[in-house]
């Protein structure tokens, strides 16, 4: 044989071994699966993952909200020795805390106030968030570090409006404080009624705050907090054959966020996922009997707090 005739011979096998390839192959945005491959029905766990600052409900934000409270404090120097003069040894003794009133006292939490104040923000009457963000506290810690924020902008509408609706805020000639409504004025008072915020629901508020309507509205705009079911897992039987997308539950009722999407990557740098289908598998490599995979859920901000957070500080998505 010519080795022209040679080489035409060569060409005419690889064309067909590459053909014999593709002809096992199905092609879906651009991406190759093998469909000869696939079980009829693929078991799928799946773990959906929320943003650090979207919560199940109040009590989820109350247990991180102080638990980073109280690390932060033992942090500092003679901060454990503090807190434990005040009878906090760990932060389960805070909780217990922060969750009793006590009816022998007019100022409601004065362990509160006494033994988180000082570490709270730095008091300065007219101070904001851009300028407490270079001190030394934990409001300081948590502007830094980007945890709480929408929180800490909605509690400082919570505690204005409580102080007002409460009577403490007025003019001196009435026996009031002018700056009773000041979120930095006192460290003493803003740590208390942030307490109080937890304390209370909207169901057990004192009647002269109902009456007011100011604060109960606020309990039904609490940024970051879930008020629908979620469910932090699911498991299906994904039929391959029949190859139905199984569309991912999208309904997240959370006031001053949208939900924006699901993706693989923590960092939601991969494509965002609406359903599962016979292209994620593949792509995604979920062909073994039992499969789990984590999706991370993304969420846009909106609103009221969001607004302001985000004129304080653009660079904050």
């Amino acid at each position: 044989m010519s080795i022209f005739k040679t080489k035409i011979f060569l060409i005419i096998i690889s064309l067909s071994l590459l053909l014999s390839v593709f002809s096992s192959c199905t092609f879906s945005n651009d991406k190759v699966s093998i469909s000869s491959d696939l079980p009829d029905n693929v078991n799928l766990t799946i773990n959906f993952v929320l943003p650090d600052y979207i919560y199940l409900n109040k009590e989820d934000l109350f247990n991180d909200f102080f638990y980073e409270f109280y690390s932060y404090i033992v942090s500092k120097k003679d901060g454990a020795q503090h807190l434990s003069s005040y009878n906090i040894k760990n932060v389960d003794d805070l909780y217990a805390i922060c969750k009793n009133w006590d009816n022998k006292s007019g100022v409601g939490f004065p362990i509160v106030g006494n033994a988180l104040g000082k570490y709270f923000l730095t008091q300065k009457i007219g101070s904001n968030f851009v300028e407490q963000k270079q001190f030394d506290t934990f409001l300081g810690y948590c502007l830094n570090n980007n945890k709480f924020l929408d929180f800490l902008y909605f509690d400082k509408t919570f505690f204005y409006h409580f102080r007002l609706d409460e009577g403490y805020t007025g003019s001196l000639a009435d026996g009031k404080d002018p700056y009773g409504s000041d979120f930095f004025a006192s460290t003493y008072a803003s740590i208390i009624d942030t307490a109080k915020f937890f304390y209370y629901t909207k169901d057990s508020l004192p009647t002269y705050l109902v009456h007011k309507k100011n604060i109960p509205k606020l309990y039904d705009i609490i940024p970051g907090v879930l008020t629908n079911n979620f469910n932090e897992s699911i498991s299906i039987s994904y039929n391959t054959k029949n190859n139905v997308p199984f569309t991912l539950p999208d309904d997240y009722n959370c006031y001053g966020f949208k939900f924006a999407g699901y993706y693989t990557e923590p960092n939601f740098s991969s494509d965002s996922i609406t359903h599962i289908d016979n292209d994620f598998i593949i792509n995604n490599n979920l062909l073994k009997e039992q499969n789990y995979i984590m999706l991370y859920a993304k969420f846009e901000r909106y609103g009221v707090f969001a607004e302001e957070l985000l004129s304080d500080f653009p660079d904050m998505k």
